[in-house]
């Protein structure tokens, strides 16, 4: 559950036990603080959940694809807006941007 990104208050009542039992418990039998210990598990589900996505983006998964290619390469779709207005309106919006300006 901490691998899934679960608080220790979710952990503790799907046990069925008080979440400074479970903080107890880890720190007795880890060796070290939950909240480390729960970093570490996150670490992991992370990891586990990026290796799933490159192989499918690996196996042509053109979802996987896009979503890798805009948060890890910080590629971004490109819209071009295309606006057709009379010459003579154009001009006018010209002359009173730089009036106020």
């Amino acid at each position: 559950m901490l691998e899934a990104g679960c608080t220790g208050e979710e952990v503790a009542a799907s046990l069925g036990c008080h979440a400074d039992t479970l903080y107890r418990r880890i720190e007795h039998e880890q060796k070290v603080g939950f909240a480390a210990y729960r970093q570490q598990k996150i670490a992991l589900g992370d990891r586990i959940l990026r290796e799933k996505l490159f192989t499918k983006a690996k196996a042509g998964d053109t979802t996987s694809l896009i979503f890798l290619a805009k948060t890890r390469l910080g590629m971004s779709e490109k819209v071009e807006v295309e606006h057709n207005i009379p010459e003579a309106t154009a001009q006018t919006i010209v002359q009173i941007a730089f009036r106020k300006s």
